[in-house]
């Protein structure tokens, strides 16, 4: 199954294939071979509010972001 993460296939269809009965119990053991997998997590950050270019954003006197 290795193999086969490492080439993009998803941790879902190796749940389904290994009969796992969550897919925590896939993440917790294969989760480590999925390539990129920490980069995408990091890229994504800004479109998930409060993240922009490095830094987090300051919320406004009003308690709301300042945009």
């Amino acid at each position: 199954m290795s193999l086969i993460i490492q080439n993009g296939e998803s941790l879902a269809y190796v749940k389904e294939q290994l009969g796992h009965s969550s897919i925590k119990i896939t993440v917790d053991v294969y989760g480590h071979l999925v390539p990129g997998a920490n980069r995408q997590a990091v890229n994504r950050l800004p479109s998930l509010g409060g993240f922009q270019a490095g830094r987090e954003s300051r919320a406004g006197e009003n308690g709301r972001k300042s945009r």
